[in-house]
């Protein structure tokens, strides 16, 4: 059936990304087309059209969408057209929680662990060990350990036999723990006795007290201070059009920066003026950062379509998939475990100073223009009982969004939408979802 000239032509949305509804049209006769996509099935986004055969593009938007014959008409004289043979197009995906600034420079410098089993990541490694000087660091990244065959991480013996002649250290695809060989814990000069540094761990073989050379968290941290970094701002600049190719290869159009640096920011504002940045940049700033980009002028919003300051990114926690993060129960397979660092003394410490650190920063960078992120959402509660735990009972709450729900009782608004949802969260208390609670709602 033809589309309707209400339904056929519409500027709403930019390339990549399809808009919903339109009720401000472009006229037709304003813009000719510089690219028209014919033969095809596109998916819209448009519940009133949800399906069209081609579109026509203009200074990078959408200045048309319908059938062949409807938009082949609109093609002048310069229009170039492709012919899609029938195949699907789906609007550009959105990740809205990733690190590719970071991620590039990995890829520069690192090695690819994202293997399926440890001997090809030892393999891997000593590849690029043969090309490293003796006595240099050989790195890795993007591991998993519950992504192998052998079903178990690797170990300090393997690295050592591997890479004798190499520090080593492959971080897990999650960014909170790494596995390192001896020489690495050597020159960490750090050893069976040291203790655990606060926040992070260094895993110890039960029976034997032998560091296993599993790092966690801060533990994590001991490392990555003494690995040299002289990445240049070229460099910055190379990683970001590196993953920009890689991810927009796989249909990712916009990504969110979770966890970014002054210098990625200008990474991805050099790729752009450069002509290689392939996909649209929202950058979350590290709150260790804040008071460099505050005095700068620096907010979120601001930027432009491309490039965008986003919010600020704070960590309360740590990550599931690696088992630093503390929960109310334990891990599936690992029942006596509730978090890396079992001391619930460390822990109840470790929230305290977050709680007064989030008031601080919450009420100071909002007064600024500064967002808080949601990779968490905020709110004020007051706990019903929290002695248990050494929490005040007026504080500020970090929560993770887990299930989308329209359950009356559980009674949380957010201020995104009005769905009710069940909340995680990070400290146990007996009355965990006090109702009449509201929670702001960010980007992610």
């Amino acid at each position: 059936m033809s589309a309707s000239r209400r339904e056929f032509v519409y500027g709403m949305g930019v390339l990549g990304a399809f808009s919903l509804f339109s009720s401000d049209l472009f006229s037709i006769d304003r813009t000719e087309p510089e690219l028209i996509l014919y033969n095809g099935s596109f998916w819209t986004v448009n519940p009133r059209q949800p399906r069209a055969q081609a579109v026509a593009i203009s200074g990078g938007r959408f200045l048309a969408i319908g059938s062949n014959d409807e938009v082949l008409a609109l093609a002048a004289g310069n229009a170039k057209k492709i012919d899609l043979g029938g195949k699907t197009v789906l609007p550009g995906f959105i990740d809205a929680h990733s690190h590719p600034a970071e991620a590039g420079l990995s890829h520069l410098r690192m090695v690819d662990c994202d293997l399926r089993s440890i001997a090809d990541i030892l393999k891997a490694l000593r590849e690029r060990a043969s090309k490293t000087p003796p006595g240099e660091w050989v790195l890795g990244f993007k591991y998993d350990d519950t992504k192998t065959v052998e079903g178990r991480p690797l170990t300090r013996d393997e690295l050592d036999a591997a890479l004798p002649g190499h520090p080593v250290f492959v971080q897990h695809r999650g960014g909170h723990t790494a596995w390192v060989n001896s020489q690495a814990i050597k020159l960490a000069k750090i050893d069976d006795h040291t203790p655990d540094p606060p926040g992070g761990s260094y895993d110890h073989d039960p029976a034997t007290g032998r560091l296993t050379g599993h790092v966690r968290e801060n533990g994590r941290v001991t490392f990555e201070k003494i690995i040299p970094s002289n990445f240049t701002r070229d460099d910055h600049r190379e990683g970001v059009r590196l993953i920009s190719q890689m991810m927009t290869r796989t249909g990712i159009t916009s990504v969110t920066d979770a966890m970014g640096t002054p210098e990625d920011l200008r990474a991805y504002q050099d790729a752009r003026e450069a002509g290689q940045l392939k996909m649209r940049a929202y950058c979350h700033i590290y709150q260790a950062f804040m008071d460099q980009m505050l005095a700068a002028g620096v907010k979120t919003g601001l930027g432009d379509d491309w490039v965008k300051v986003g919010a600020q990114k704070m960590i309360c926690d740590g990550s599931i998939s690696e088992r630093t993060a503390r929960l109310s129960q334990p891990y599936i397979g690992r029942p006596d475990d509730l978090m890396a660092t079992r001391d619930p003394r460390q822990w109840r410490c470790r929230h305290r100073y977050n709680a007064a650190r989030v008031r601080t920063v919450a009420e100071g960078t909002a007064a600024q223009g500064c967002s808080l992120p949601a990779g968490a959402l905020h709110g004020r509660q007051r706990f019903a009982d929290c002695a248990d735990q050494g929490a005040g009972r007026d504080s500020y709450s970090f929560f993770h969004l887990r299930v989308l729900s329209r359950r009356e009782d559980e009674g949380i608004r957010t201020g995104a939408r009005e769905s009710h949802v069940r909340a995680a969260q990070f400290h146990r208390c007996r009355n965990p979802a006090n109702p009449g609670v509201g929670l702001s709602a960010g980007p992610v």
